[in-house]
């Protein structure tokens, strides 16, 4: 889909097809995972609520959302955590 070549510092940009078949644009993040000998690119992009409507199984239960905002905390420091190291 396209070529890209790594830069002295171990940088490479993405190529303009690429980022628009990923619908990335300036400032969004992607994560970059190995599998077997390939880097696999996935789009971080953020979403809005109405966007994730929906993504989930509906239940009958009405959730805890202090226990939904700790845990959703504690997943973003650890991201954030990981990010820095």
């Amino acid at each position: 889909m396209g070529i890209a070549t790594l830069t002295s510092k171990g940088q490479i940009t993405i190529p303009k097809e690429v980022r628009k078949a990923l619908e990335l644009e300036s400032g969004d993040k992607v994560e970059v995972i190995i599998d077997g000998k390939r880097a696999v690119v996935i789009p971080l992009k953020k979403r809005s609520l109405l966007e994730l409507r929906g993504s989930l199984p509906a239940t009958r239960e009405t959730p805890d959302w202090h226990e939904v905002r700790d845990t959703t905390a504690q997943a973003i420091a650890e991201r954030m955590n990981k990010e820095r190291e």
